[in-house]
C-alpha cells in the first residue's frame, strides 16, 4: 500500500506543474489570437473607411452631373416652349390663410 501512496505523492505535484503548464500555454495562445484579431480588424476598419469615402466622392460626382444634367434639360424645355426670361419683378400678394372655407355669395 504505501508504495502507491508514495506514487500518487509523486504524482500529484508532476500533474499539478502539467496543468499549470498547459493552462500557460492555452493563455498564450489565446493572447496571440486576439492581439492577431484586433490587427485584422483594425486593418479592415481603416479599408472600410477608405471604401466609405471613395463611395460618398462617386455619389458627390453623380450628384454634380445629374444637377448639370437637370439644368441642361430645363433650358431644353424652356427653349421649345419659347419661355424668355424677363427683368421684371412681379409680386404676388397671399390672402391670410384661414381653416374655414369661403364660399361665395
Amino acid at each position: 500500500m504505501k508504495p502507491k501512496t508514495i506514487t500518487l505523492a509523486i504524482l500529484t505535484p508532476r500533474l499539478v506543474a502539467v496543468c499549470c503548464v498547459g493552462v500557460l500555454v492555452c493563455l498564450a495562445v489565446l493572447y496571440m489570437y486576439f492581439l492577431s484579431m484586433s490587427v485584422v480588424h483594425v486593418v479592415m476598419r481603416k479599408e472600410l473607411h477608405q471604401e466609405r469615402r471613395a463611395v460618398e466622392s462617386e455619389i458627390a460626382q453623380l450628384e454634380a452631373s445629374y444637377i448639370e444634367a437637370q439644368h441642361k434639360v430645363s433650358e431644353k424645355i424652356a427653349m421649345s416652349e419659347s419661355l424668355s426670361e424677363t427683368s421684371e419683378k412681379i409680386f404676388v400678394e397671399r390672402i391670410a390663410p384661414s381653416l374655414v372655407l369661403r364660399t361665395a355669395n
